[in-house]
């Protein structure tokens, strides 16, 4: 019994070796869900899922062999991201360049996976009301994560359109919970300008940098 039992079962060790990855990897490994552990009986060890393992192992297999990385670059993928030696990619494209020369607009389109439209196009703006406005300055006082709470959930039983649940629909209210957070966070009115734009007008007016 216990042979059979040891059978389905790796020491960190082992499963590391198997993998060839760090013990740190394999631990992000089993905090992502991706392979099951267990508290050895009598013992501060635990043990891992032969079966995860090998099957985790399988999955990266294809991604080492094209890209020629070393067994600890820990390529990992999912339906958005992959994660390589180079970096994390999303979507394809590397997020460090991503963060030096792409605007939280354009990151946001190409996480959504949105090709045929262009969820913040200049009139898909958040809805306004008067209880909306209403709200709006009379939180004007208070702290901003306050008032993005309070306008997104007053503003979530206006916005009809979130009711249409295509993937365009979708990444368009999305589009339109990011301007309102945006203005609700700065205080001001929801606006169709770049969300970097409209941070640098009101927290750091007078930074000498090129507006982009």
């Amino acid at each position: 019994m216990k042979k059979d039992i040891d059978s389905l079962y790796l020491t960190a060790g082992e499963a590391a070796a198997e993998l060839s990855v760090s013990p740190a990897t394999l631990y992000a490994y089993v905090s992502r869900g991706l392979i099951r552990s267990e508290a050895v009986p009598a013992s501060r060890a635990k043990r891992y899922s032969a079966d995860d393992v090998r099957a985790l192992k399988n999955r990266r297999a294809p991604y080492l062999a094209a890209r020629g990385a070393p067994g600890d670059g820990s390529v990992l993928d999912s339906a958005i991201s992959t994660i390589t030696a180079q970096g994390p990619l999303y979507r394809g494209v590397l997020a460090t360049k991503l963060a030096e020369q792409a605007t939280l607009e354009e990151t946001a389109t190409l996480l959504w996976d949105i090709t045929n439209a262009d969820p913040f196009a200049e009139d898909n703006m958040p809805p306004s009301s008067p209880n909306l406005e209403a709200s709006r300055m009379a939180m004007a006082d208070r702290q901003p994560l306050a008032r993005a709470i309070a306008l997104t959930a007053l503003a979530g039983e206006d916005d009809l359109r979130a009711f249409n649940r295509s993937t365009v629909g979708r990444a368009e209210t999305g589009a339109r919970v990011m301007r309102l957070v945006t203005s609700a966070v700065l205080g001001t009115p929801a606006s169709a300008a770049p969300v970097h734009s409209q941070i640098a007008a009101i927290w750091a007016p007078d930074n000498p940098r090129p507006k982009i």
